[in-house]
């Protein structure tokens, strides 16, 4: 059941990519991911409670988009890894899976 799921999570982030590049206005990378001028500006603007508002997701939620894809991702690589022949039993393999899904699931409450 594990391994489905991240076979799952992985298929899902390739689709998220896909949609990312060719989906929707709304869906496209382009639409909501920002620079980091922006993004810190943004928090900024946040703090003072003057965020302008965003027809899909602000500065802030696109950057955690990108969060979540690339520790779903290296979640992925590093469970795919340790079913391999080269990196079965590999300690920090395993141990850069654990931390790498304890940072998403802290990634996810907050």
């Amino acid at each position: 059941m594990h391994e489905f799921a991240g076979y799952a999570a992985g298929a899902l982030v390739g689709s998220r990519l896909v949609m990312g590049l060719i989906g929707s206005r709304y869906a496209r990378f382009s639409q909501f991911v920002r620079g980091p001028r922006k993004t810190i500006a943004y928090a900024a603007a946040m703090l003072r409670n003057r965020e302008p508002r965003h027809m899909g997701h602000n500065p802030l939620g696109g950057l955690m988009i990108l969060l979540l894809i690339f520790l779903v991702s290296l979640a992925g690589l590093t469970g795919w890894l340790q079913t391999t022949d080269a990196y079965w039993g590999v300690e920090w393999v395993s141990e850069v899976h654990e931390i790498v899904v304890n940072a998403l699931l802290v990634s996810i409450v907050t």
